[in-house]
């Protein structure tokens, strides 16, 4: 996928809520906010420090499988919103003795997320995503504040 069209992500921020949680997607001076379950959080938390699972989750059994045949997650892209959902693809490449072949996959944006935070791949979102979608920054600014607060 051409990255042209496409703003890479400056910074994330996860923050749990009682029934959903809240990741902030920060691109210059504009900020996505997507929600997921309420358990994404905590799943997030532990891809980030590369802390595994007593049993497999599904995005590390893909990353397993990925390994085992030298399949590199290249990037994440947000490609669109519709109807206030996301959507994502994620790029990955195998090169081998035929050459170098390319797939770009659709994912829900969480399961795109858990893939970068694994794989440490870079994440994009469309300049159209980001030019129609409101700035949840001031949204972000309080979840900080109320975060700062409850830690004293």
């Amino acid at each position: 996928m051409d990255t042209k069209d496409f703003i890479e992500l400056q910074s994330l921020r996860l923050f749990p809520a009682k029934d959903c949680t809240a990741v902030f997607l920060a691109f210059g001076a504009k900020t996505l906010l997507i929600q997921t379950e309420a358990a994404f959080a905590e799943t997030a938390s532990r891809a980030m420090r590369r802390k595994p699972f007593p049993r497999p989750q599904t995005f590390e059994l893909l990353g397993a499988v990925c390994r085992g045949f030298d399949i590199v997650p290249e990037a994440g892209f947000v490609t669109e919103c519709r109807d206030g959902v996301y959507f994502a693809r994620i790029v990955y490449s195998m090169r081998n003795e035929l050459g170098r072949k390319t797939l770009e996959a659709d994912a829900r944006p969480s399961d795109m997320l858990l893939q970068s935070f694994l794989a440490r791949m870079p994440i994009f979102v469309a300049r159209s995503v980001l030019d129609a979608a409101e700035d949840a920054t001031p949204l972000m600014n309080r979840a900080l504040r109320r975060q700062e607060k409850k830690n004293g």
